[in-house]
């Protein structure tokens, strides 16, 4: 059941959310990409296959997904941090799930009908399927920005498991003196 759910997300994914965005990003002048919760590196890829890009950073806070995710950045137009973004600078413990791709800073309610529901779909059972916590870095984008010299992001693109609001705050500056083209 759990490998049918995941090649059906997969293949929706790949086949049809990637798709409208290819399509969609292609006509723009992208040169500064920023990929949050860049995962193991799907988007970077889709980037990649765009082309018309200067530089990429890709963000993702899991030590071991960054691992793999870190192998893409052989090329000097990318550049991967095992960081997470937010809205201070600070450590904080990131929930890591079965499924990686939905691992959370966010509180889970184990008794909730929805993070049951969830928590079937993506593991094939009620229970939970949080399997620890890591400890990770968490730095504003202004002061990351700031300190690696980037005056403005073309695209930003955030997909962060309900953590997309605190990355934005930690932008306000970025979005304040419209530093930030297309965000997503």
């Amino acid at each position: 059941m759990e490998k049918a759910i995941t090649f059906l997300i997969n293949f929706i994914d790949r086949y049809y959310h990637q798709k409208k965005i290819y399509n969609f990003l292609k006509n723009f002048k992208i040169k500064i990409v920023f990929d949050v919760g860049a995962h193991k590196g799907e988007f970077l890829k889709l980037i990649k296959k765009i082309g018309n890009f200067e530089k990429i950073y890709s963000f993702e806070p899991q030590k071991k997904i960054y691992q793999n995710l870190n192998l893409l950045s052989v090329e000097n137009k990318i550049f991967c941090f095992n960081l997470a973004l937010g809205n201070n600078n600070e450590t904080r413990n990131l929930k890591i799930n079965k499924k990686s791709s939905t691992s959370t800073f966010s509180e889970i309610d184990d008794l909730s009908l929805w993070y049951k529901i969830k928590s079937f779909v993506i593991a094939g059972s009620p229970k939970s399927s949080f399997i620890y916590e890591e400890k990770v870095n968490v730095m504003k984008l202004d002061d990351f920005c700031n300190d690696h010299k980037i005056s403005n992001i073309d695209l930003l693109k955030i997909d962060t498991e309900g953590h997309e609001k605190e990355v934005l705050e930690g932008a306000l500056n970025l979005i304040k003196k419209k530093k930030l083209s297309i965000f997503f």
